[in-house]
């Protein structure tokens, strides 16, 4: 007898219980498969409205991280100023590296934001993009039928 491979060998040279069962899997995963997609599924409309409004608020965001950036950079400006400047004790001193190490922290999340931004700002920035977005906005309202399984 010949070697069936499953899922690749036509009906006809299983035994008909084998066929059945098999079918009757197939149909299970089917319908398993259907469930968890169902359960997942957002649609086309969402996601292009989550993008229209990404780019529609790069610039506004970008800007907003910008000048918070330039901020912590005057703050550190002035601590390093207090620290070269005036005589200050070890805790005064700890305080101080204290704010400092802060105060880099968060000038280092804003320009992570900044940097990451840049380029979607720019482009928004232009004729093209803005019309872009705007194409992108209509398309949202257009796809408010569809819909897409996602993976998470």
């Amino acid at each position: 007898m010949r070697e069936v491979i499953r899922g690749y060998a036509p009906a006809v040279m299983q035994p008909r219980s084998c066929a059945r069962r098999s079918q009757a899997r197939k149909m299970q995963r089917t319908e398993t498969e259907v469930e968890t997609t169902e359960k997942h599924e957002e649609k086309v409309s969402e996601i292009l409205a989550r993008a229209a409004k990404l780019l529609n608020d790069a610039p506004k965001v970008y800007e907003t991280n910008f000048e918070l950036m330039k901020e912590q950079d005057a703050l550190q400006q002035d601590l390093l100023h207090k620290l070269e400047i005036e005589n200050l004790t070890r805790d005064e001193r700890a305080k101080l590296a204290t704010e400092l190490r802060d105060c880099r922290r968060l000038r280092r999340k804003y320009k992570d934001v900044v940097e990451e931004l840049e380029p979607i700002a720019g482009y928004c920035g232009t004729a093209a993009g803005m019309q872009a977005v705007k194409q992108l906005s209509r398309f949202a309202v257009s796809y408010t039928h569809l819909t897409l399984p996602t993976t998470s």
